[in-house]
C-alpha cells in the first residue's frame, strides 16, 4: 500500500465465521444494445435506453448494456426517491473511466443483482445533492458483482444497508471508500483491495466480510 495520507485504511475484520463461498463469475465479451447516458428522472420517467423497464417503484435492467463516460461523469444516474433498481444478472459494462451508478441526496434506493464492469467507479451514493439540497438515507447496495479500475463502490450515506456483494479491485489500493453513519457492511467479499474509511464514519457495523477468502 501507498501513503494514505488522511485516509484510514481499514482491511475488514470478521467479527463471525463466514460460511459462504465467493465464487468470481465467468466475465464473458458481450454484445452491448446501447451506448449513452442513461438517467431515472424525478418524475420516475427513464430517460436514454430502453432497455430498463419500469413497474411502479422497480426498475429492471433487461439486457447488457455498456457507455463510455469520462471520469467525472456518470452513466447511470438516480434522481428519485423510492427506487429499486433491479440488475436481474445483467451487465453494465465501461472503458474504465467515469461512474455506472450513481446516486446523489437520495433516499429509500436499492440497487441489487447488478453486475458492472471495467468503470472507474462501479457505484457511488453521495450523502448530498447539492443542485436540490436533498440529502440521502435508508439506500442499499444488495448482492452486486462489481469490478472497476479503483473504486467498487465509494459510498456516503445514513443508515444503509450494503450486503452481499463482490468487490473485485484491478489495484489492490483501492476497493470501497466508505464515508458513512449508521450504517451495516456486512457478507462482502473482496477480491484484493479493501475498506478505506474517510473520517468520520461512526456508529456501522461490520459483519463477515472477507479479503481473498480470508
Amino acid at each position: 500500500m501507498g501513503k494514505t495520507g488522511a485516509l484510514l485504511l481499514v482491511l475488514i475484520f470478521l467479527t463471525a465465521p463466514c460460511s459462504a463461498v465467493f465464487l468470481r463469475p465467468n466475465v464473458q465479451a458481450i454484445t452491448a444494445p446501447f451506448t449513452g447516458e442513461i438517467r431515472i428522472a424525478p418524475d420516475g420517467t427513464v430517460q436514454g435506453t430502453s432497455m430498463i423497464t419500469r413497474n411502479d417503484n422497480v426498475y429492471t435492467l433487461v439486457g447488457d448494456i455498456s457507455g463510455s463516460v469520462d471520469n467525472g461523469q456518470n452513466f447511470i444516474t438516480i434522481e428519485k426517491n423510492g427506487v429499486i433498481f433491479d440488475g436481474s444478472d445483467k451487465t453494465i459494462r465501461g472503458t474504465g473511466t467515469g461512474v455506472a451508478i450513481a446516486v446523489y441526496g437520495r433516499k429509500d434506493v436499492t440497487i441489487k443483482n447488478t453486475r458492472i464492469i471495467d468503470f472507474g467507479t462501479g457505484i457511488e451514493l453521495r450523502a448530498t445533492d447539492f443542485e436540490t439540497n436533498s440529502t440521502g438515507s435508508n439506500n442499499k447496495i444488495l448482492e452486486n458483482y462489481l469490478e472497476s479500475e479503483y473504486w467498487g463502490m465509494s459510498l456516503d450515506t445514513n443508515k444503509g444497508v450494503i450486503s452481499d456483494n463482490i468487490i473485485v479491485s484491478k489495484n489492490d489500493k483501492y476497493g470501497v471508500l466508505f464515508r458513512c453513519s449508521n450504517t451495516e457492511f456486512s457478507n462482502n467479499a473482496f477480491i484484493d483491495g479493501g475498506l478505506i474509511r474517510f473520517e468520520p464514519a461512526t456508529q456501522n457495523f461490520f459483519s463477515n466480510n472477507t479479503i481473498n477468502g480470508k
